[in-house]
C-alpha cells in the first residue's frame, strides 16, 4: 500500500508553528525599535534647536552633550541585554552573544563613569564662592573597565582629581592585596588612570575592594572607595 504523499497535519500544529516563529522575533523586533529610539533621539538633539551646533562651542553645553549620549547609549544596551536574557536561546551562541554583549556594557559603564565624574566634579555654580570650593581637594568616582575580570586580563581604573593645588601623587591599594599596589604616580593634571593586570597566580574567584589615596602639592590628602563600597570581583577562569 503507497504511503500517503500528502500527510495530514493537524489544525493546531501550523498555528503552534506560527506562533513560535513570531516569538522568535519578538527580539529582532524590539532591539530594531530602540535602534531607531536612538536614532531618532540623536537626530531631534542634533536639529530640533536653531545654532545647537555653534553652541557645542561652549564647554558647558559639550559636556551636557556627550554625556547624555554615553547615558541614553549605555541605558539601551543594559536594555537589550535584560531583553535578550528573557527570549535568547539557551545554547552557547546566545551564550556567548550575551556575554560579549555584557563585555560592551562594562567598556561604556566604565566610560559613563569617567565622564559623569568629571563633569560634576568640573561644572561649577556661580552661586557658590569658588575660594572655599576651590581649596577643596576631591577624587571624583572611580571608573573600572571590567568589574569581573579573568586571570590574566588587563582592566583599568580611572577617575579625576580636582581641587587642592597640582602637582598631585596618586596611590592605589587594594584588599586582599592580590594586586600588588600601585605607590606615588605623579599627575600634573589630575587625571588617574591606571592599567592593571590580574595574576595568573590567581586560582579562585575573589572579590577585592581598591582604594585611591591622593595628595596634592600642599601635602593635603583625599581618598576614595575607604570604606571599600565599590569592588572587583576577580575571576579564575
Amino acid at each position: 500500500m503507497a504511503a500517503n504523499p500528502n500527510p495530514l497535519v493537524p489544525p493546531g500544529a501550523d498555528s503552534g508553528k506560527k506562533k513560535l516563529e513570531f516569538l522568535q522575533l519578538i527580539p529582532n523586533l524590539i532591539y530594531g525599535a530602540i535602534a531607531v529610539l536612538l536614532i531618532v533621539v540623536i537626530i531631534w538633539g542634533l536639529s530640533g534647536q536653531r545654532g545647537f551646533l555653534s553652541s557645542l562651542a561652549d564647554k558647558t553645553v559639550a559636556r551636557g552633550l556627550i554625556t547624555f549620549l554615553i547615558t541614553f547609549t549605555t541605558i539601551g544596551i543594559a536594555i537589550i541585554l535584560a531583553i535578550s536574557t528573557l527570549y535568547a536561546d539557551g545554547n552557547d551562541a546566545g551564550e556567548k552573544r550575551f556575554d560579549q554583549g555584557k563585555q560592551v556594557l562594562g567598556v561604556l559603564i566604565g566610560i559613563l563613569g569617567t565622564i559623569v565624574g568629571f563633569y560634576f566634579g568640573a561644572s561649577t555654580d556661580v552661586r557658590a564662592t569658588p575660594t572655599v570650593s576651590s581649596q577643596v581637594l576631591t577624587v571624583a568616582p572611580a571608573a573600572v573597565s571590567s568589574m569581573e575580570p579573568k586571570r590574566g586580563e588587563k582592566f583599568t581604573i580611572s577617575s579625576f582629581v580636582y581641587g587642592g593645588k597640582a602637582p598631585y601623587t596618586y596611590s592605589i591599594t587594594f584588599d586582599p592585596a592580590v594586586i600588588p599596589p600601585i605607590k606615588d604616580v605623579k599627575t600634573l593634571d589630575g587625571t588617574i588612570k591606571q592599567d592593571l593586570v590580574v595574576p595568573d597566580t590567581l586560582t579562585a574567584d575573589t572579590e577585592v575592594q581598591f582604594e585611591i589615596v591622593v595628595t596634592d602639592s600642599e601635602k593635603k590628602s583625599a581618598e576614595y572607595n575607604k570604606d571599600g563600597a565599590q569592588k572587583i570581583s576577580l575571576k579564575s577562569k
